[in-house]
């Protein structure tokens, strides 16, 4: 889901394959580790909400047509 929140670096890294060098994965993997942590979070976080009740916004699309 695009929620426009997250630096586009920190969403490429975290789905980033593995690195092959072993040094150079010691030092990619915590780059943006703050942000990930966050956004890995912030995905359960949101459907928890869904479950619980919050209100979702549903377009109107079509609904002109239908008359």
């Amino acid at each position: 889901m695009e929620m426009g929140i997250w630096n586009a670096d920190a969403i490429e890294r975290q789905f980033a394959h593995v690195e092959a060098n072993a040094v150079r994965r010691t030092y990619t993997r915590g780059q943006y580790w703050d942000e990930r942590v966050r956004m890995m979070q912030h995905w359960p976080d949101y459907i928890d909400s869904l479950r619980n009740g919050t209100k979702v916004l549903r377009p109107n699309v079509g609904q002109a047509a239908l008359g």
